[in-house]
């Protein structure tokens, strides 16, 4: 007698998606909160450390995820503060080749609905960049943006519906960190979800804590229910899986990046030109060694581009004084002509600098004599936090777009340098470069329209906001 749930091994899960495939029979992917770009957001990691009082070298990568969690639950940050962390974790985070591989995967047919508890958009630029059309190809579904009588209509009309159950970051409308009674004021989007969990499942990526309004919803009836998982079995999901004599992989080859990869290169013999997997050319599985060694070795049918890289690590480096102290260097940018918003930001400022909490720099600190130019170029080589005070003569200004503007945006990119503009009235921020960054105030509302109360309040969470990002371990 088979005894459930059973271990399994990614071409066991191969084999049982291609014959769903092959009886036109598509199957459900959850993607949980493992899966996604928070997971792999270094700077997540290193501000939870920050307000932790447990030490992350200790922690495995999922201990320190869920710590961040509690972190962020449990600590007395605001909407707009979570809101920045999230926004600067995702801060130029790259589409992966899992997130690749995954998206092909979709497009060949094998997932007619995705469940994501993710509030990126890792997938749906995957899905774009691999050349799917959205509406066409797959519908994106937001609780907050989406009518929920459409669901119906978007699954019969597009190949894939992607659920962001939980909502999306780049709209601003997302309940991640306080989900409670979410579901509960969408009651038709639940009741659909748990319908639809009812199908034949995968489940990738899923967080006890991340995902917490999922395990309520879970159905205990239904089909296959496949779970894949690079960290430990909790009990409750234990119980899901002995209820639909559900499989597992757990482990090493559980982890996303790896269990994605290995599951693409047992599913497509090859590529076409244009990246996308090639839907009619698959491999017989039943020729197919099990072993984890001929998967790795059928990555290199993966074009180059998409070769599996050593992941960063996201425990917070061990610093010197002297990088502590570089940390604390806050840059501020603005136009001459908008200086008296500098002054009183200064102002706000002044607490924590004379604390030293921060170090706050900008050109009024350049001494008489010095060379300027390289004054400020050593400045941005070092900082840590950029705050940007934006107005039309802001983007006027030819030194500002050339000298400052570039190296910043590099350093945002390569470096991890967290960019805050302030929007302090009407211009063309969003035409530029520097308008894929989340001001830190409403483009509706900017600063100069504001009434000095309301516009020194914004002053005043901006100051305590930066002093908590460059707080010290």
């Amino acid at each position: 007698m088979v005894t459930y749930p059973s271990s399994v091994h990614v071409t066991d899960v191969a084999r049982w998606l291609k014959r769903r495939k092959d009886s036109t029979h598509n199957t459900v992917l959850f993607l949980g909160a493992r899966a996604g770009g928070l997971f792999r957001g270094k700077y997540l990691y290193s501000t939870a450390q920050y307000f932790s009082p447990r030490t992350f070298n200790n922690m495995s990568r999922v201990e320190q995820f869920d710590e961040c969690y509690r972190v962020l639950h449990d600590e007395d940050f605001t909407r707009g503060d979570i809101h920045n962390i999230f926004i600067t974790s995702l801060q130029g985070l790259a589409v992966s080749e899992a997130d690749i591989a995954l998206a092909q995967l979709v497009g060949a047919g094998f997932f007619d609905v995705v469940i994501s508890t993710n509030i990126d958009d890792m997938l749906t630029r995957a899905l774009t960049q691999i050349g799917l059309k959205e509406t066409q190809d797959f519908h994106t579904f937001i609780p907050q943006k989406s009518f929920i009588d459409d669901l119906d209509h978007f699954h019969s009309n597009t190949s894939s519906l992607l659920i962001k159950t939980l909502g999306d970051l780049d709209i601003g409308e997302y309940n991640l960190i306080r989900q409670d009674l979410y579901f509960e004021t969408h009651g038709k989007l639940k009741k659909f979800l748990i319908e639809t969990m009812q199908h034949p499942m995968l489940m990738l990526g899923y967080d006890l804590f991340w995902d917490r309004t999922i395990s309520a919803m879970l159905p205990l009836s239904g089909q296959d229910l496949w779970y894949v998982d690079e960290g430990q079995m909790e009990p409750y999901m234990l119980h899901i899986l002995q209820s639909r004599r559900g499989k597992y992989i757990l482990g090493g080859e559980g982890n996303y990046e790896r269990f994605i990869q290995e599951l693409h290169w047992y599913l497509a013999k090859e590529q076409s030109l244009n990246g996308h997997l090639a839907i009619d050319t698959f491999i017989d599985l039943s020729t197919i060694s099990d072993s984890p060694e001929a998967a790795m070795n059928g990555q290199k049918l993966l074009s180059s581009e998409y070769q599996p890289r050593t992941p960063p690590k996201t425990t917070p480096p061990v610093l010197s004084q002297r990088e502590k102290e570089q940390r604390r260097r806050v840059f501020i940018c603005y136009s001459k002509k908008d200086k008296k918003h500098f002054e009183e930001l200064q102002t706000h400022l002044a607490t924590y600098e004379r604390e030293k909490l921060v170090d706050v720099w900008s050109e009024a600190k350049i001494a008489a004599g010095t060379r300027w130019e390289e004054e400020i170029q050593r400045t941005l080589d070092i900082t840590r936090v950029a705050i940007l005070l934006v107005s039309a003569d802001f983007l006027a200004s030819d030194f500002i777009a050339k000298e400052i503007l570039p190296p910043l945006l590099h350093a945002a990119e390569s470096e991890g340098a967290i960019i805050l503009p302030v929007l302090l009235g009407h211009c063309a921020f969003e035409d530029i470069p520097l308008g894929d960054f989340q001001p830190f105030n409403s483009s509706s509302e900017p600063l100069a329209a504001k009434k000095p109360n309301d516009r020194h309040k914004v002053w005043t969470e901006l100051a305590r906001y930066v002093t908590k990002l460059v707080k010290d371990v």
